[in-house]
């Protein structure tokens, strides 16, 4: 039994990139690198965030036994992946279990399914199986008031849409460049948060993962969701919509060796530089700019800034750097050493 959550924890952690510990209801250490854990200190219910220890502790029930899955931090975001998580892994324990069609719809999303079992309720909830992204919706309100909403949204655009826990949910979008209505699943995206917005009064954020060619294979555009979520959050961009496209190239980062992404970042930075790379206000200013495509315009009313206050920003970031971010080709290596220095540090 530890055996197989150790494994399913495993392969969670490869599939989304989040760091966690599980403990057993002894305190022993099963999977990850926490350290100092006391067991006794925590409730064997629910999710508890201890700001002292700057942790997040969550309670896993596997198999009729009681696990203590462990995160650093203690933000909203740590709250949210810690009642993913708990029902990530108690998905995996639940398997055996005939499903009703919004069950079904939770254990596709959440990857607890065979390719067999997948293809059974398919057919018998007469789901069609074809190209398909899942939209990871955050928001600051309950979301099953979300899943609603989206539900009673088209059926040629939604799938279907399903709660994660009490502030995620996901919506399975078909993609038909055809027939669909929207250019890319950003616009629709961006639809879906106002018409959300409208409806509840919920500010909401959206992370897409890219396309799958069936539905049966949605846990990978998940997964990817997941992904980008996390990679939006390490590199401190303003809450909004974001695809698993933008980040390929810190995904592609992540995969090589720590010390090759410190000599990168040594080549392409000097001491005095590494001080505008620890500005975060700098630093917010300039993603900003990057992802309004270089208008000072649009960056300034997004920021709520005056314009001669982004240009003395990204004239200090030029003067220090000698990168002109007004230059695509500039651009592009300073968001390069963002990523390289989120990445190492």
């Amino acid at each position: 039994m530890v055996a197989d959550i150790k494994g399913y924890a495993e392969q969670i952690k490869a599939n989304t990139g989040f760091e966690f510990s599980i403990f057993t209801e002894d305190g022993k250490l099963i999977f990850g690198n926490e350290e100092n854990f006391k067991v006794d200190l925590y409730s064997s219910e629910g999710v508890f965030i201890d700001e002292q220890r700057g942790i997040t502790v969550f309670n896993v029930k596997f198999n009729k036994a009681l696990y203590f899955g462990v995160l650093k931090g203690t933000k909203i975001e740590q709250k949210n992946y810690a009642y993913l998580l708990s029902e990530l892994l108690e998905g995996y324990s639940s398997r055996g279990s005939s499903l009703k069609k919004e069950e079904f719809y939770k254990a596709l999303v959440l990857g607890e399914l065979d390719v067999l079992r997948i293809r059974r309720y398919l057919k018998k909830y007469d789901i069609e199986d074809k190209n398909a992204c899942a939209i990871l919706i955050t928001s600051v309100g309950k979301s099953a008031e979300v899943v609603e909403i989206c539900n009673n949204y088209s059926e040629r655009d939604v799938c279907f849409s399903t709660e994660i826990d009490e502030n995620q949910c996901v919506v399975v979008k078909y993609i038909n460049k055809k027939l669909d209505e929207y250019h890319s699943a950003t616009e629709f995206a961006e639809y879906l948060t106002r018409l959300i917005y409208e409806e509840t009064g919920y500010k909401t954020e959206a992370a897409i993962g890219g396309t799958v060619e069936n539905i049966e294979n949605i846990f990978k555009s998940f997964t990817q969701a997941l992904q980008t979520k996390r990679m939006s959050l390490s590199m401190n961009l303003r809450k909004g919509i974001h695809t698993y496209n933008e980040f390929m190239l810190y995904h592609i980062l992540e995969e090589l060796p720590e010390y090759k992404l410190r000599e990168f970042y040594r080549q392409l930075t000097n001491l005095s530089e590494k001080e505008i790379f620890d500005d975060e206000e700098l630093i917010v200013t300039a993603e900003e700019f990057l992802e309004n495509s270089l208008n000072v315009s649009e960056t300034s009313r997004k920021l709520y800034l005056h314009r001669n206050t982004l240009t003395y920003r990204l004239d200090k970031i030029e003067n220090e750097t000698g990168l002109n971010l007004r230059k695509f080709s500039d651009a592009v290596i300073f968001r390069l050493v963002v990523l390289l220095k989120n990445l190492i540090s």
